[in-house]
């Protein structure tokens, strides 16, 4: 998967335009461990990159299935780990203080990052599913207010909604009726979750569900194949670009640098009506 990495890193780095900001979305590592973002970190600091900011996905909490030796244990999880540990460790790598969410503005575009921010450890119900609490979408809700103008707002979030009309499980964001709930005032919100791993190829990413415009990025290290038994690298990611009067989002393969024809979405900006 580092050779993926390195795929994606170097299209950015020479990428034929300037990009702004990079959104890590969730599963930078396979278990969250000390030795997993020092590993990423190193390859990361080998390019001249952007502001990075990312999510925790659910494998970034995987060190408590991890025994003494290393090894993949269910019998004694959390093996004297704790998910706090898991956050810490996302919070000190990532740059985030005292919490694994945050906000930030770009050349005035909204990026949200709404990482997980508990797992079995501390909520065993929860299984592979988001789960957000009152404090965090409390925040949520106050943050959003910056958009009672139209401003676009990109939100970003492992693991996919559910239905609409219904709260999540595993694999799902849990408290989607309240997510749901606090995007419903606005307009031009747009957003973006990983997890499924996705192939961009042959499939819509844009659902049109929802009062959101929700797309679901494919993955830069595993992606799965369209075609059983296809061995070929595959490392794709999502160009988001923002203008005043439309967004673009296009797929890319990073393994070869191309775009991918049946992953471009324009979406116009909409216009409030005046009052």
């Amino acid at each position: 998967m580092t050779d993926k990495l390195h795929s994606a890193l170097k299209d950015i780095t020479d990428f034929e335009s300037k990009v702004d900001a990079i959104v890590l979305g969730g599963d930078l590592t396979d278990f969250g461990r000390e030795s997993d973002y020092r590993s990423l970190q190193r390859v990361l600091d080998q390019y001249k990159l952007p502001p990075t900011y990312g999510n925790m996905g659910n494998h970034d909490y995987y060190d408590i299935w991890l025994n003494e030796k290393g090894a993949f244990s269910t019998e004694t999880v959390p093996n004297g780990k704790t998910d706090a540990m898991s956050r810490e460790r996302f919070q000190k790598f990532i740059g985030y203080e005292g919490r694994p969410y945050h906000d930030e503005w770009m050349q005035g575009v909204h990026l949200i990052m709404l990482s997980q921010e508990s797992y079995v450890e501390e909520r065993p119900e929860v299984g592979e599913g988001a789960w957000y609490s009152d404090e965090r979408l409390d925040w949520f809700e106050s943050v959003m207010k910056s958009h009672e103008d139209g401003k676009p707002a990109f939100v970003f979030i492992h693991q996919p909604p559910p239905e609409p009309g219904t709260d999540g499980g595993t694999h799902r964001l849990i408290r989607a009726k309240r997510f749901r709930a606090i995007l419903e005032p606005y307009s031009n919100v747009f957003v973006l979750s990983g997890h499924t791993h996705r192939n961009f190829n042959g499939e819509d990413h844009y659902n049109r569900q929802n009062t959101f415009h929700w797309f679901n990025n494919a993955s830069v290290g595993r992606t799965r194949s369209t075609v059983q038994g296809d061995n070929a690298p595959v490392a794709q990611g999502m160009y988001v670009q923002v203008y005043p009067h439309q967004v673009v989002i296009r797929g890319r393969e990073f393994s070869d640098r191309s775009w991918i024809g049946s992953a471009h979405w324009t979406v116009p900006v909409a216009k409030l009506a005046q009052a």
